[in-house]
Parts: structure tokens; C-alpha cells; sequence
């Protein structure tokens, strides 16, 4: 169940950047998609129907990062989806740690290495620049694994 969960960010992060994030992938991908005889159209309805972030007991996870001292009930899209640096850059604490992406975290820290603080964990690890693709394992409110895959040269 974690394992599966830890997968499903990866993926809804992954996707979504590739599909929201990423116009000029957007027909790289429509190309391969056609190709195999798949509909991206298919794919983008299911993200478009997504939550702009999903909170559990433990973790706040996005995309792009949370408005700090602003409660989530009065978060805006934009911020959900597109803050920076006010958010990983800011001194307020968050109750909960918030799991995001959008802002490879080499331009964070200098380093391809997940961006790991108490209440701030950035999984974007610059695939599409030669980092590697990261992704989480949570079990019982805790992070267990860290899994990182290189980009493959074809």
C-alpha cells in the first residue's frame, strides 16, 4: 500500500508536470501516444479531474508548494501549482511536512539530491535535465525509502 502510494505521487507528479507544466512535451507525447495507439486525451481528462493537492494524517502533498500562513482552505491554484522560492525559502513552518515538486531541486541546493527539511520535502530530482527520478516510500506517517533512477541514454 505504501509502496503503491509512493508510486502514485511519483507518477501524478510526473505526469502532471509533463502534461500541465511542459507544453512542447505535450506533442512529443500525443506523438508516442498515437503511436501505441493510445489517447492523451485520456490521460489528461483523469489528471484534470485530480485534487489540486491530497493531505493525509501526516504529509501535504503538490505540486508546486503551499502560500506560507495561509491555511490550505485558503490556498489559491496558482500557488498549488506554480510557488517557488517563498515557499522552500521561507522561515515559517508548516504543521504538516509538504511533499512537492515543480522546482528541481538542484536549483534549490545545487545538488540532484531530494531537498529533505522537516517540513519540506521536494521529490523533483531533474529527470528531463539529467538528474534522476525520484520517488518516496511512506509506511505508518514515515519516510522508509528514497528510490532514485538515473535517466537512461537510449
Amino acid at each position: 500500500n505504501s509502496i503503491r502510494r509512493s508510486i502514485l505521487i511519483v507518477l501524478y507528479w510526473k505526469l502532471f508536470s509533463v502534461f500541465v507544466c511542459q507544453n512542447l512535451s505535450i506533442l512529443f507525447y500525443h506523438l508516442h501516444f498515437i503511436k501505441n495507439r493510445d489517447s492523451v486525451d485520456n490521460y489528461v481528462e483523469f489528471f484534470n479531474s485530480l485534487p489540486l493537492y491530497y493531505e493525509d494524517e501526516s504529509f501535504i502533498y503538490v505540486h508546486g508548494g503551499i502560500r506560507p500562513g495561509v491555511s490550505m482552505q485558503h490556498q489559491v491554484e496558482d500557488d498549488l501549482l506554480w510557488i517557488r522560492e517563498e515557499f522552500f525559502y521561507s522561515p515559517k513552518t508548516f504543521e504538516k511536512p509538504v511533499i512537492f515538486g515543480h522546482t528541481p531541486t538542484k536549483y534549490i541546493t545545487g545538488s540532484w539530491a531530494p531537498y529533505i527539511k522537516k517540513d519540506r520535502i521536494g521529490i523533483d530530482t531533474g529527470v528531463v535535465f539529467g538528474g534522476s527520478l525520484t520517488a518516496i516510500e511512506i509506511s505508518h506517517g514515515e519516510i522508509t525509502e528514497i528510490y532514485q533512477v538515473a535517466k537512461l541514454v537510449a
